[in-house]
């Protein structure tokens, strides 16, 4: 076996050699042969020359750069090679013609003659620029046989190519080529120039397209993770391009706001680098602003964490993260912000003013009401033709009627609820979070006479929380445990007239009920007897259909402690005798509550609610 090892390694080994070797020996053949073809076009170096020599002579240093590209990728001991094999014939060759005028064609400013236009060959689109850069893509490959002289003299040439806006679109991939080769071979001095010409071509935006700045960002990104004692020397240059790419990528003079900048952004922003930091914050409104226009997800996850990287998040900022999220954004992109949020917030705790827009942010992402909504609801609410049932009962049930313009997104607002909920739990638990939450829902019942089924499933599902024992529970307290009731009995007459039509939204809302009856055991009590002396209102039959509709819910979803059941029944009981018996909703809401007092007696052991499992099962199917 350690002979047939050996002997594969051997084979390796020489067959590397041997492919090494014909890729020289072809190399000693085939450069002599393309500058002899270049003299014979060029006889005079430069001086003057057809369009037909210029696009042969193209045509010959296309097929030299690929002979060098395929030596390197062939074996690295090969660029040594071909400098000591042809340094000096390639440095004779050039030093007469490099660099070529602009003016070298003759009559190039006439149109082609009749056999250019026959001939696709010398149709080709060819320019003295484009060649002066092959040329010195090959000599700077040769700087180890440059003299001083020969080497300044491309490296002018190539910080004059760039500064002076040769550079045509698609150029920018060689130049990028050619800096990477020069840098390591100069001095000090010379890197910073380099890499300040290459900072004037990023910031040229005019002449890029998004395919070449890709190619400049990926030189700057090696530059940022390369060698340190390198970086050191280029750090103006390499901070001034940090600084404007947040400009350059978010703003309007940018070469695309979605795309290869946007994500390169947000992974030179993980490094966490203070000019980029900078530049970030100066363009942070901008940046939040652009959320609800991106349409692919992995550039909305981009721009949330390029967000939460900004480093001073103040009011005006979540002001205008909240307007972001009032526009259709979808519910993973809204969860991973307010997941970011909440890790960052650890750093800013100690922060009274980042701690207050912070949190006004989050009740207000969670109810998601704002003007514009408000004003819908108000319209619809004085609509004469629509929801006239619920427009008859709620204010019956309800301080704020709840207007179902939004039943449909009821499992999506309750995900994201729980995120808003599990952020104010990360708050520190020795602070009474009722400073934070009064203030504003007092400031939203004088704001909004009506709400959302998102606004009330939000209070809902945020009530009955607390931090420790030590602090009392959230919006249990009066005005807030009324208003919490009425958001429940709106919720539910709601659900009595539209789960039906629209089922996917109902086990969303028994859910939120399930967690606040775990947490306030007996908050019910109340709404089952007042839903019970709804019934001997005098209002129409549509209404109080929809009252035992939502007593239907709250037995059949096992919402109910048994004193609170018990309750109802002897309630519903005692109005045999009314008109409702004559209704069969009446008579399948008496009976769902007898059906459930005996499966309690039968089961005593079965918990009087459901499960918060079981019913996330239910949600996720």
């Amino acid at each position: 076996n350690s002979s047939g090892h050996t002997g594969t390694a051997s084979t390796s080994s020489a067959g590397s050699a041997n492919s090494r070797d014909n890729a020289r020996e072809f190399a000693l053949e085939l450069v002599p042969l393309l500058l002899d073809m270049w003299v014979e076009a060029d006889p005079d170096s430069g001086e003057s020359m057809s369009r037909e020599s210029l696009v042969l002579i193209d045509c010959i240093l296309r097929v030299l750069l690929l002979l060098i590209e395929w030596l390197r990728k062939e074996s690295p001991s090969n660029v040594s090679w071909f400098e000591e094999n042809f340094g000096a014939q390639l440095l004779d060759h050039f030093d007469g013609r490099f660099p070529f005028s602009h003016d070298c064609v003759a009559g190039s400013g006439q149109p082609l003659g009749k056999k250019r236009k026959k001939d696709p060959v010398f149709d080709r689109q060819v320019s003295v620029a484009s060649i002066n850069l092959g040329i010195c893509e090959v000599l700077a490959g040769l700087l180890g046989v440059l003299s001083a002289d020969q080497g300044q003299r491309v490296l002018a040439f190539f910080g004059d190519l760039i500064s002076t806006g040769q550079v045509r679109s698609g150029d920018t991939r060689v130049v990028v080529k050619i800096a990477r080769i020069l840098l390591p071979r100069v001095s000090p001095g010379d890197c910073l120039q380099l890499v300040e010409a290459m900072l004037s071509l990023y910031e040229e935006g005019d002449i890029l397209q998004p395919k070449d700045a890709r190619f400049i960002l990926d030189f700057f990104h090696e530059l940022i993770l390369g060698p340190r004692a390198l970086l050191d020397v280029v750090r103006p240059a390499v901070d001034r391009f940090l600084s404007l790419l947040p400009e350059r990528t978010l703003g309007e003079s940018g070469e695309g706001q979605e795309g290869a900048s946007l994500r390169f952004m947000g992974k030179v922003a993980k490094l966490r680098l203070p000019a980029l930091l900078e530049g970030l914050q100066r363009c942070s409104l901008i940046c939040i602003g652009l959320l609800p226009q991106m349409t692919q997800e992995e550039d909305q996850r981009t721009l949330v964490e390029l967000i939460c990287r900004i480093p001073c998040l103040e009011k005006e900022h979540f002001e205008a993260l909240y307007a972001a999220t009032l526009d259709p954004i979808p519910t993973p992109i809204l969860l991973y912000l307010l997941q970011l949020l909440r890790e960052r917030f650890d750093q800013e705790k100690s922060k009274v003013m980042y701690v207050a827009a912070y949190s006004s942010f989050l009740l207000s992402f969670a109810t998601g009401m704002s003007r514009s909504k408000d004003e819908q609801l108000r319209a619809i609410w004085r609509d004469d033709s629509s929801w006239l049932e619920l427009k008859e009962l709620l204010p019956e049930v309800s301080q704020i009627p709840v207007i179902p313009i939004d039943w449909d997104l009821l499992p999506s607002r309750l995900l994201l609820t729980d995120m808003v909920a599990k952020s104010f739990e990360a708050f520190p638990a020795s602070w009474n979070l009722s400073c934070i939450f009064d203030p504003f829902f007092q400031q939203f019942l004088e704001a909004y006479p009506h709400m959302s089924c998102s606004a009330a499933l939000s209070i809902v599902h945020l009530c009955g929380r607390r931090r420790s024992a030590e602090q009392p529970p959230w919006l249990l307290a009066s005005p807030w445990g009324p208003l919490t009731i009425g958001c429940v009995a709106g919720l539910l007459c709601v659900a009595a007239q539209l789960s039906n039509a629209l089922p996917t939204s109902l086990p969303a809302l028994v859910r939120a009920l399930a967690g606040l009856a775990k947490r306030c055991p007996n908050i019910f009590n109340d709404l089952v007897a007042q839903f019970c002396q709804v019934l001997d209102l005098p209002l129409s039959a549509p209404c109080l259909e929809l009252v035992c509709g939502a007593l239907r819910i709250l037995s059949k979803h096992h919402l109910l402690g048994t004193p609170t059941r018990n309750l109802a029944l002897q309630m519903l009981v005692g109005k045999q005798g009314s008109e409702l018996r004559r209704h069969p909703w009446f008579l399948a809401t008496l009976s769902e509550f007898c059906e459930g007092i005996q499966q309690q007696q039968h089961h005593p052991h079965q918990s009087a609610m459901l499960q918060p499992s079981g019913i996330t099962i239910n949600v996720r199917q």
